[in-house]
C-alpha cells in the first residue's frame, strides 16, 4: 500500500459485478492517471456471489493503488458506499456504481469544480433507465445527504 495520502479515493460498491469489472477499470484507470493525482480505487464488494472478489484480488495483486473491502453478506449499496468512505483516505472521495453508469469521463468535470473551491460535487442524470426498487433507494440517499448537509 502507498504510504501517502492519495488525492483521491473513489469509491466502488460491487455485488456480482464480474461482467463490469474489467471494463471498468479499463475506463476508469486511464481517466484518473490522466489527472495526474496520486489515486486509490476502494472495492467494496458486498457479498458478491460471483467471481467479483477474485478478478478484483488478481487485478489488486499487480497494482497498489486498488484495494477491496469484503462483505460476507449483502448489506445493500449504502452500506457498501459507507464501508468505502470509512476505507477511503483521499482528500476527495469519489462514489460511482461498477456497471458504469457513472461514466469516468465525468470525473475530470467533478475534479475541476472540486478545485474552484466546492466542497461536494455529485452529477444529476437527465434520464434514469432504473428499477423502481433503485430510484427509490436513490432518491432516499439523495435526501438524506441533502438534508444532513443543509444543501
Amino acid at each position: 500500500m502507498p504510504a501517502h495520502t492519495p488525492d483521491i479515493s473513489v469509491v466502488i460498491p460491487v455485488y456480482n459485478e464480474e461482467a463490469n469489472l474489467e471494463p471498468l477499470l479499463d475506463e476508469l484507470l486511464p481517466e484518473l492517471e490522466a489527472t495526474e493525482r496520486s489515486f486509490e480505487i476502494v472495492f467494496v464488494d458486498d457479498g458478491s456471489k460471483d467471481a467479483s472478489s477474485k478478478i478484483l484480488k488478481t487485478r489488486i495483486e499487480h497494482d497498489e493503488r486498488l484495494r477491496l473491502v469484503r462483505f460476507t453478506h449483502n448489506y445493500g449499496q449504502q452500506m457498501a458506499n459507507t464501508a468505502g468512505l470509512r476505507h477511503a483516505r483521499g482528500r476527495i472521495i469519489i462514489i460511482m456504481d461498477a456497471d458504469l453508469q457513472t461514466p469516468p469521463e465525468d470525473i475530470p468535470r467533478f475534479l475541476a469544480k472540486i478545485d474552484e473551491g466546492y466542497d461536494i460535487v455529485y452529477g444529476v442524470r437527465e434520464k434514469v433507465k432504473t428499477a423502481v426498487h433503485r430510484r427509490m433507494g436513490t432518491n432516499f440517499a439523495v435526501w438524506l445527504i441533502n438534508t444532513l448537509t443543509g444543501f
